[in-house]
C-alpha cells in the first residue's frame, strides 16, 4: 500500500449483474438492485450507508439489463462511480476479475448488491491490514438458521479454516455477510475468467491463504426473494 494512500480513498466494488430470477415475479422489469425500496432503488440506499462513512468511489459490475443501471447514475452524483460490464455472465469471481483494471490499490472492497449488513468499513479495512490478510469476510452470527447462504468456520486467531457456500447449519458456522476485502494481486491470479467467488474461488483458497473472518452480530439483510423482499421494505435501511 502507498504510503500517502487514504483509507477512505479504497474503491468499494459492488456486484449488481445477476439476473434476479427469483424475484423476477415482483420487479419483471427492473434490474434487482434497483428494485424500489420505500420510494428509493435499494442500491441507492447502499451507496449512501457508505458516504455517510466518507467513502467516495464506487465500482458497479453490471451485466443483465446494464442499461438501466447506467442510465440511473448518468447525472452527477456526489461521489465517484464507474462501470465494469460483461457482455456475458462471469459469474461472480468473473465480475470481479474483469473490474479490476478499474483498481488503483493494492486491495478493494467488494460486495453484493442486493444484500446488507451493517459493518463499519474503515474498521474491516484496519482489520484487514493487521491481520495481513489475503482476503477478510464479514461474518455475522445472526439469523445461523438459514441455509441459503456461505457457511464459514473460524478459528480463535479469527483466521478462516473453512468454507462451504450452502447448507444446513449445525452451530458451529458463521454466515458469509458478502462483504469482502481482497487484495488484488490474489484474484488478478486466479486461471479462469469465468467462476464464482463463492462456490470456486474461496473454497480452494482457504486451503492455501490468509483469509479471515471479521465477525459481527448484526443480521444480514437481503431482497433476493419475494418472501425477503416484502420483509425488507418494512424496514427502514436508514435506520438499520
Amino acid at each position: 500500500m502507498r504510503a500517502d494512500y487514504n483509507l477512505v480513498d479504497t474503491k468499494i466494488m459492488i456486484l449488481c449483474g445477476g439476473l434476479g430470477s427469483r424475484l423476477k415475479p415482483v420487479v419483471p422489469n427492473t434490474p434487482k438492485v434497483l428494485t424500489n425500496i420505500n420510494g428509493i432503488p435499494f442500491l441507492d440506499s447502499l451507496i449512501l450507508k457508505f458516504l455517510k462513512q466518507g467513502f467516495q468511489n464506487f465500482i458497479l459490475c453490471v451485466g443483465h439489463m446494464k442499461e438501466k443501471i447506467i442510465n440511473h447514475y448518468s447525472s452527477d452524483n456526489n461521489f465517484n462511480i464507474s462501470f465494469s460490464t460483461e457482455t456475458y455472465l462471469l459469474g461472480t469471481g468473473g465480475a470481479i476479475k474483469n473490474a479490476l483494471p478499474l483498481v488503483e490499490n493494492s486491495f478493494f472492497i467488494a460486495m453484493n448488491g442486493d444484500s446488507y449488513c451493517d459493518v463499519n468499513l474503515m474498521d474491516l479495512i484496519k482489520f484487514h491490514l493487521k491481520n495481513d490478510a489475503d482476503i477478510s469476510i464479514v461474518t455475522s452470527v445472526s439469523g445461523s438458521s438459514r441455509s441459503d447462504t456461505g457457511l464459514i468456520r473460524i478459528n480463535d486467531s479469527n483466521k478462516i479454516i473453512s468454507f462451504k457456500e450452502k447448507g444446513a447449519n449445525t452451530g458451529e458456522y458463521y454466515l458469509n455477510a458478502g462483504i469482502y476485502v481482497i487484495n488484488k494481486n490474489i484474484i488478478d491470479s486466479y486461471d479462469s475468467k469465468l467462476f464464482s467467488f463463492e462456490e470456486d474461488f474461496l473454497p480452494e483458497l482457504i486451503k492455501k491463504n490468509n483469509i479471515y473472518g471479521y465477525k459481527t452480530i448484526n443480521p444480514i439483510y437481503d431482497i433476493g426473494t419475494p418472501q425477503r423482499y416484502q420483509k425488507f421494505i418494512n424496514l427502514d435501511i436508514e435506520n438499520i
